[in-house]
């Protein structure tokens, strides 16, 4: 029970970024790095360093399991929903540990083959076969539907002393894929202005470097000035103003008799 917690925790966590990767290594040499790993690494990272740990007459086997229905990550599903119980029992023992590989795409195999040029690209029912063609690296495609032959796969493939690594993940979400497109128009229109802004702040500074000649450096610029001088303005407009306002005054004599008309008072 504790082992299940810990996987479903493992996979549930890591689906929320992107898809997990449990690795097995077999022999003396082990991929090099902290059995769990949470930070981000892609897909021909993690296929790297299983061909780089194996001799050259080594196998690696990477199982790539597919969307589901709704276009999550089926791994987390199936293991969520105890369909990989083989699986389960051998997750202590795996190598490492991916929490968070970006990049799972169902053409894994194009990447894989930029590291190693014998690469077979195989059905989960032609891998199950007894013939195989022999290859240094086996990309096995696998529905969440085939959760039974799944299971007893990859058990068997952990178990087989032939197979140096064996790589279990699945293709990355939906979601995951809008994320990127989202963070690459970002990124793309960040550079866009970095570019456009350095291209301008470079012709400024050559020009700048050109001819030095006439400039001065002042200790307050024109509209400061032009602030200070409006605002001692302001000050005597205001107070002329009051001013003429307080000597605004009425008579204190006041006649009894008004001036008869026609004469001066």
């Amino acid at each position: 029970m504790k082992l299940l917690t810990s996987l479903l925790s493992a996979l549930l966590v890591a689906s929320v970024q992107a898809s997990p990767a449990i690795v097995w290594t077999n022999g003396d040499k082990q991929i090099s790095g902290e059995r769990h790993s949470s930070d981000e690494i892609d897909s021909q990272s993690v296929i790297s360093a299983a061909i780089d740990s194996s001799l050259d007459s080594s196998l690696v086997v990477v199982f790539l399991v597919g969307r589901d229905e709704s276009g999550s990550d089926s791994l987390s599903s199936l293991a969520s929903s105890g369909a990989l119980p083989l699986v389960q029992s051998k997750y202590e023992s795996a190598s490492t540990i991916h929490h968070n590989v970006a990049g799972v795409q169902s053409s894994i195999a194009n990447e894989a083959r930029k590291l190693h040029g014998n690469v077979r690209e195989l059905s989960l029912e032609d891998y199950l076969k007894p013939d195989q063609t022999s290859a240094k690296v086996l990309i096995v495609h696998a529905s969440p539907k085939q959760s039974a032959e799944l299971d007893a796969a990859v058990s068997k493939a952990v178990e087989n002393k032939d197979i140096h690594s064996v790589i279990l993940t699945a293709v990355r979400s939906v979601e995951e894929v809008k994320h990127a497109r989202t963070l690459m128009e970002h990124e793309q229109a960040e550079n866009i202005y970095k570019q456009s802004r350095r291209l301008a702040n470079d012709d400024a500074n050559a020009a700048a470097a050109q001819d030095m000649t006439g400039v001065y450096y002042v200790s307050i610029t024109p509209n400061i000035l032009a602030g200070v001088l409006f605002m001692i303005f302001f000050i005597c407009v205001s107070y002329l103003a009051i001013t003429c306002m307080g000597m605004i005054s009425c008579s204190d004599v006041y006649a009894e008799k008004y001036p008869a008309i026609g004469r001066e008072a």
